[in-house]
């Protein structure tokens, strides 16, 4: 049986931001993402993580994805990484990465990565060695390969696959989660010990512990390339400023969604593209007295 989320349960876990608060204590959020070939996923992954609240942001990519975000955004910091032939981040990196992520609340890695054995590599070794919450998605997610209980750790994890990447997690067709769809992210939820986002129509939220919210917010518009990595960005925001991992996800999940509703119903979902939908969201935020 699954909890249908409503705006008000959203923000009842969403605190007002603090008088005393400074950029530190408002959340400090590393992001791994990026390569030559998926530069933008980088910078959506990014936005959303600043419109969401985050207090100081750093981009760990290569030379390349790294110089072309700093056009794009000033208040992001940014560790530029070694990089393979191929353009993407090497494995080389990642005790670098581990150093350099270790003073940060959580960490977000796989949002336009590649793929390739550096890519296997480097996130293996960053999820084995980093001990805050840490959010998996897409090429990040792919990287595991069968080895799903590298997803594990010490501290709080989300994963937020699409069907396809759950029924690579899970050994089963893409066919096969979407009939099942709250049996799948139970079972992903239930395997590695992190909370599972299936994205879809309806998307569902499943903690280890069994519980399943599901997110009325959302429509087609949002099925265009970038999206996701919007919506990382958004949780990882969250998570990095204290908000338990289920309800980051959640809260993530819904706001995306429904920032995605007005901006549909501004510019329709034929025209609305990922990076719109940033626009609606002050307008949530503010009717919440956020």
């Amino acid at each position: 049986m699954s909890i249908l989320l409503n705006e008000g349960m959203v923000f009842s876990h969403i605190p007002p931001k603090a008088e005393d608060l400074h950029k530190s204590s408002a959340g400090r959020l590393y992001i791994v993402a990026g390569c030559r070939s998926f530069i933008g996923a980088p910078v959506l992954t990014l936005l959303g993580a600043l419109r969401a609240g985050c207090g100081y942001l750093t981009l760990a990519s290569t030379p390349f994805v790294c110089q072309s975000a700093s056009f794009h955004l000033l208040t992001p910091t940014y560790d530029p990484m070694a990089e393979n032939e191929a353009g993407r981040i090497s494995c080389r990196a990642a005790p670098d990465i581990l150093k350099r992520a270790a003073g940060y609340h959580a960490l977000v890695i796989g949002c336009g990565l590649g793929l390739d054995e550096d890519t296997r590599t480097l996130v293996h070794t960053v999820l084995q060695g980093y001990e805050e919450p840490v959010l998996l998605d897409a090429d990040g997610i792919n990287a595991l390969g069968g080895c799903i209980d590298i997803a594990c750790g010490k501290r709080e994890r989300i994963l937020t696959p699409h069907e396809g990447e759950m029924g690579r997690l899970l050994g089963k067709p893409a066919e096969w989660v979407h009939a099942h769809r709250t049996k799948a992210a139970a079972a992903c939820a239930e395997k590695t010990g992190a909370v599972t986002v299936l994205k879809g129509p309806h998307t569902l939220i499943a903690s280890p512990a069994g519980e399943i919210l599901e997110n009325p917010s959302g429509n087609s518009g949002l099925a265009k390339a970038g999206s996701g990595d919007l919506l990382s960005g958004m949780i990882g925001s969250l998570l990095a400023q204290g908000i338990p991992a289920l309800w980051a996800a959640a809260c993530g999940v819904y706001l995306h969604g429904a920032a995605a509703d007005l901006c549909a119903w501004k510019m329709s979902r034929f025209c609305m593209q990922p990076e719109d939908i940033l626009s609606f969201l002050p307008e949530i935020f503010l009717r919440n007295g956020r």
